[in-house]
């Protein structure tokens, strides 16, 4: 046994030790931590809630920390969990949005409002930026804790390990039966917003509800290549045939 159960444990008050340990037992990342804190308000000379500054410190010792692959590649820590989006932080005066994250190449941010910056738990918003006209279109995401709960404890796939992934339209009441089995199997159940996150020793399942979707995300991973005790029976209850290999999360 190698990992024990943690994201049950996340409360408002708890969620980034909690999350920091996390990243130690599931993705044995040792994280490098500055001697002090970094206050971001004074860096961007804008005021912020503890919990935003927080975050920027969380993502920031993620940058500074590797994981490692195998013999022949080394990671960026914060490259390897967040896959599709590079660390921007920066205060845009014009727009009055704190700018997080880029999405891929695109003109695709995440960012906080002005207004919420003094906020414990914000909203964050997807923010996009027309080429051409330069306009900004704001779309409401997940609550800060929501939207870091689900970058790190979903698609949390290991290296060298399999992630099993499969859509599950939600008006299929015979495929709703199959999900309280699959529950049934794990110690903890604990929701946070459109995610509910099933675990037991060893191994950690997300099922992801997207409002805009007639199916449900069902995926499951596991610490090691041995524990094979729950993928075994889901793979049989849903005739599961197709798998993800983590081995090649990047090609270099």
């Amino acid at each position: 046994m190698n990992y024990i159960p943690l994201i049950h444990t996340i409360t408002d008050e708890n969620i980034f030790s909690v999350l920091r340990q996390f990243l130690k037992t599931w993705y044995e990342i040792d994280l490098l931590q500055s001697d002090k804190e970094i206050n971001f308000g004074n860096r961007l000379g804008i005021t912020l809630s503890k919990n935003i500054n927080d975050l920027l410190n969380l993502f920031t010792d993620l940058s500074n920390s590797i994981i490692y692959g195998n013999k022949k590649y080394i990671y960026s820590s914060f490259n390897y969990i967040f896959i599709d989006q590079r660390l921007v932080v920066s205060y845009s005066k014009k727009n009055d949005f704190l700018l997080l994250l880029q999405e891929g190449q695109r003109d695709f941010f995440y960012g906080i409002k002005k207004e919420d910056l003094l906020k414990d738990n914000p909203i964050i918003y997807r923010c996009i930026i027309d080429i051409k006209t330069k306009e900004v279109t704001y779309y409401k995401d997940l609550s800060l804790n929501n939207f870091i709960i689900k970058c790190i404890c979903t698609n949390c796939s290991k290296l060298k390990t399999k992630s099993y992934k499969i859509l599950l339209p939600k008006k299929d009441n015979l495929i709703k039966d199959k999900i309280d089995l699959i529950v049934s199997y794990f110690d903890y159940n604990t929701s946070f917003d459109k995610i509910t996150f099933l675990e037991s020793n060893d191994t950690i399942a997300s099922i992801y509800n997207d409002e805009s979707s007639d199916y449900n995300l069902l995926e499951i991973n596991k610490w090691t290549e041995k524990q094979k005790e729950i993928t075994e029976k889901a793979i049989n209850i849903f005739d599961w045939n197709g798998w993800s290999d983590n081995s090649h999360r990047f090609k270099l």
